[in-house]
């Protein structure tokens, strides 16, 4: 299996487990049960109310977003938090990512060129954003949020449109966008879980 697969599919199964983690969602089940059912109760929110979301919640899902894990600690990651709406429509309008002008709430995820190796061909700094855009996700859902993963890297075109209107600088490239906030639909999560998607050595 290839090596980077193989990294990610742990890392990001690893990152399930340490967000949710929290005093808050396990203290009644130190088995990890309750990890496992907002790992399995996430899905895409695309629809909000108009309630926004709380600073301490906010406080949370950066929290849980900078916890996760990182190829040799380099932590090559910057996280948005947008909350500003006039911000959130024009960041979805020049994106072209309707669900984003739908919330009340808003984090990028930014790769960081800086606290890269700065050769062009070392792509790990992605699945660092990566662990940190499901970390946002899962601590989402564990606090009665919708959410849903934009993407804007590896799109040239809209990580620089993104760029442009968060005004950021040049080494720092908006990897994925989260539209946040309460949910104002109820879809039932999937189950993707398939025999046919599941190797096992034994």
């Amino acid at each position: 299996m290839n090596k980077i697969l193989t990294f990610a599919t742990c890392a990001l199964f690893a990152v399930g487990i340490n967000s949710c983690c929290n005093k808050n969602s396990c203290e009644k089940n130190q088995s990890g049960t309750s990890c496992l059912e907002v790992i399995k109760n996430r899905t895409s929110i695309r629809q909000y109310t108009d309630q926004p979301v709380e600073k301490e919640k906010i406080d949370q899902l950066l929290r849980a977003g900078l916890a996760a894990p990182s190829a040799m600690n380099k932590q090559p990651w910057k996280i948005v938090a947008l909350t500003n709406k006039e911000k959130i429509k024009e960041l979805a309008d020049s994106t072209g990512k309707p669900p984003i002008a739908k919330s009340t709430l808003t984090i990028i995820v930014c790769g960081d060129m800086t606290k890269t190796s700065g050769n062009a061909d070392d792509l790990w700094w992605s699945e660092d954003c990566g662990a940190v855009t499901e970390n946002v996700l899962l601590a989402a859902t564990a606090q009665g949020l919708g959410a849903v993963w934009c993407g804007t890297w590896p799109d040239p075109n809209r990580y620089n449109k993104a760029r442009q209107v968060l005004g950021l600088p040049e080494n720092l490239v908006p990897y994925s966008m989260i539209a946040i906030g309460y949910p104002g639909e109820n879809p039932t999560p999937k189950d993707k879980f398939t025999e046919d998607n599941n190797i096992r050595i034994e």
